[in-house]
C-alpha cells in the first residue's frame, strides 16, 4: 500500500516542478517582449522612424502594419519602408513621442505571442499645432533567433463618439481652470451631434428593410 502512495506523492512533486518550470519560462518571455516595446519607444524617441525596421521579422514577406489615419496600410516592405518615410531626405514631423502601457501578453507558443497595450501619442507636424491623442495596438510577435520581432502592428483606436468622449475628459484633466460637465460643455456637446449626424447620414437605405425583415415574425 505505501508504494502506490509514494508513486503518487511523486508525480505530485514533479507535477509542481513542472508547472512552476512553466511559469518561469513564461515570465522570461514576457520579459523579453517587454524589452522589445522598450526598444519600440527608444527607437521612436530618436525621430529615425526607418530604424523600426530592425525590430520586425526579416524573413516575413508580408509585414502588416494598421496605423490609424490610413485607409490602405503597408501589407508589404515597400509600403512599410514608405511609411515610416513617405518622402525620403524630407522632415515631416518636427517631433513625436510614444508611451506605452498597460501591456498584456498572450502566449501562443515559445516563438508566438499576441501583445495588447494602450498608446498615448504627442506629436507635431512642422508648421502646425501640437496634438495628442491615444490608440489600443495589437501585435503578433515571432521569435527569431532567440530576439522576439514584430509580424503584425495594427492601431485599434475606439469608435469617434467614445474617442472624443475620453480626448475632452482628457483636455479637463490638463486644464484645472476649465473643469466643467460634459452636457455644459457647448464645444463637446457641438462635436458630439456632428458625429451623432454622421453616424445617422452612413446608415444605408436597404436598412430599414433589413430590419423588418427580422422583426417581422416578432
Amino acid at each position: 500500500m505505501k508504494l502506490p502512495k509514494i508513486i503518487f506523492v511523486s508525480l505530485l512533486i514533479v507535477s509542481f516542478c513542472f508547472t512552476n518550470l512553466s511559469f518561469a519560462t513564461n515570465d522570461k518571455l514576457e520579459s523579453e517582449i517587454i524589452e522589445l516595446i522598450k526598444e519600440t519607444k527608444r527607437i521612436w524617441d530618436t525621430q529615425n522612424y526607418s530604424d523600426l525596421k530592425s525590430l520586425w521579422d526579416a524573413d516575413d514577406e508580408n509585414p502588416i502594419y494598421i496605423p490609424e489615419e490610413r485607409v490602405d496600410f503597408p501589407t508589404d516592405w515597400k509600403s512599410l519602408e514608405r511609411y515610416w518615410d513617405p518622402i525620403p531626405g524630407r522632415k515631416i514631423l518636427e517631433g513625436i513621442r510614444n508611451d506605452y502601457s498597460n501591456v498584456k501578453i498572450k502566449l501562443i507558443s515559445d516563438d508566438v505571442a499576441i501583445i495588447v497595450m494602450d498608446l498615448h501619442y504627442d506629436l507635431k507636424i512642422i508648421n502646425t499645432n501640437a496634438m495628442s491623442g491615444f490608440d489600443r495596438i495589437m501585435c503578433v510577435v515571432v521569435r527569431r533567433n532567440g530576439q522576439w520581432k514584430y509580424s503584425a502592428y495594427i492601431e485599434a483606436p475606439m469608435n469617434p463618439m467614445s474617442q472624443v468622449s475620453l480626448m475632452w475628459k482628457k483636455s479637463k484633466m490638463n486644464n484645472e481652470s476649465k473643469k466643467s460637465n460634459m452636457k455644459d460643455d457647448p464645444e463637446y456637446f457641438e462635436t458630439y451631434l456632428q458625429l451623432l449626424n454622421l453616424y445617422e447620414k452612413a446608415v444605408p437605405k436597404d436598412f430599414d428593410d433589413y430590419l423588418d425583415s427580422i422583426n417581422s415574425n416578432d
